[in-house]
């Protein structure tokens, strides 16, 4: 019987890149959903604009922490940090909002295994 031999990506780092990238996903598929363009209008007109501009930002950094890159967890904690702000900014603070900050701040002790740009 053949074993998989284990994988050199982090549990961790896979949790928090899946996490991330169904988010994404959710929201993405929700831009277009009519029932949900009326809460979206009342977190302000430009909201859907910041959400993915600030999302695709935090989508790269997530590639750079899913290939294992050190400039990934340099990019998820300083795009992480206005994204809270952000949250609070529309008084409609989310998980979401941290999950960027959160990952980057976990995944910084794993600095010394990860590869360098």
């Amino acid at each position: 019987m053949l074993i998989p031999s284990p994988t050199s990506r982090p549990l961790l780092i896979t949790f928090h890149c899946g996490a991330f990238f169904l988010t994404f996903a959710v929201f993405l598929m929700s831009i277009s959903n009519s029932s949900l363009e009326g809460h979206f209008s009342q977190l302000g007109e430009n909201f859907i604009r910041n959400m993915l501009i600030m999302m695709t930002v935090c989508f790269v950094a997530y590639l750079g922490l899913w290939n294992m890159r050190r400039w990934g967890v340099l990019l998820l904690i300083l795009s992480g940090i206005p994204f809270c702000i952000y949250g609070f900014v529309v008084k409609e603070p989310a998980l979401v909002n941290f999950l960027p900050l959160i990952a980057g701040l976990t995944c910084f002790p794993m600095w010394p295994i990860l590869r360098k740009p």
